[in-house]
């Protein structure tokens, strides 16, 4: 998928942004940290920095912990990588950052992504961008470890709802095996993730539901949140994540949104 030009590329810088898109989800947080250490890992004297714009919800402590986002930047990078978004708009604020590096790396596995990059490593047939990094860390063989399979597990594992989404291919199982490979609780992360609703997200859930819309003979769903709702039952937006899979689940939608109030 990418020969040996990751590895030339990574090699050949020495200062390196990674970026993200708008109010990062776990695909987009994990993806970014693992290949952090991926790079730190396998490449001597690489300095390397995340960024992401918009609020990090406390569900992503967990894979936060040990890692710093959004540092003081340089005054100029070498490479720019650009993990799960389909174009640059989706990076926000950091736009204008990634214009004034001389190279960016496209990573990404959405069908609407707009190929911006030097080199663009899009594959819409993966059912996250935690595992194309994965992939590509098995292909240029390089050394992965406890943290970094822990953190592309999680971003694989709510990318597909629990294994659930129909975004699953054999690669999707073979990329998994390699992880589990590694010493990490995946059935610890599964609970963390799915099985934890509070009484006010199970609500939240109840609200949505309520606003369930049909169109196009059922072709079409729409579900929305109020932004008072937020306040009301004293819920965040992290706790909408898995809301709109209750509508993609209903038998003859094929396109299902939630609109959530800002």
């Amino acid at each position: 998928m990418t020969n040996n030009r990751f590895n030339e590329i990574i090699e050949s810088s020495k200062k390196i942004a990674i970026f993200s898109h708008l109010n990062p989800d776990a695909d987009a947080l994990c993806s970014s940290c693992a290949l952090k250490n991926i790079i730190r890992n396998n490449f001597d004297e690489k300095f390397v920095d995340i960024f992401v714009d918009g609020e990090i919800g406390e569900l992503y402590d967990p894979i936060l912990r040990n890692e710093v986002v959004n540092p003081k930047p340089y005054a100029s990078y070498d490479l720019a990588v650009v993990l799960d978004c389909p174009n640059l708009s989706r990076t926000g604020k950091y736009q204008e950052i990634i214009k004034n590096i001389p190279y960016i790396i496209n990573i990404d596995h959405h069908e609407t992504n707009n190929k911006f990059g030097n080199l663009n490593i899009v594959s819409v047939k993966a059912s996250s961008t935690c595992e194309i990094v994965c992939i590509i860390a098995l292909a240029q063989k390089l050394e992965m470890n406890n943290i970094i399979a822990k953190e592309l597990y999680q971003g694989i594992i709510t990318d597909t709802n629990c294994l659930t989404s129909l975004s699953l291919t054999a690669k999707t199982y073979q990329v998994l095996s390699e992880l589990m490979k590694f010493k990490f609780d995946a059935n610890l992360i599964k609970e963390y993730y799915f099985k934890n609703n509070s009484k006010e997200k199970t609500m939240l859930l109840s609200k949505a539901l309520q606003s369930l819309r049909f169109y196009h003979n059922e072709k079409l769903t729409t579900m929305k949140i109020p932004n008072e709702i937020f306040t009301k039952l004293g819920v965040t937006f992290e706790d909408t994540m898995g809301l709109i899979d209750n509508a993609t689940n209903i038998d003859n939608t094929i396109v299902s949104a939630i609109l959530i109030e800002k």
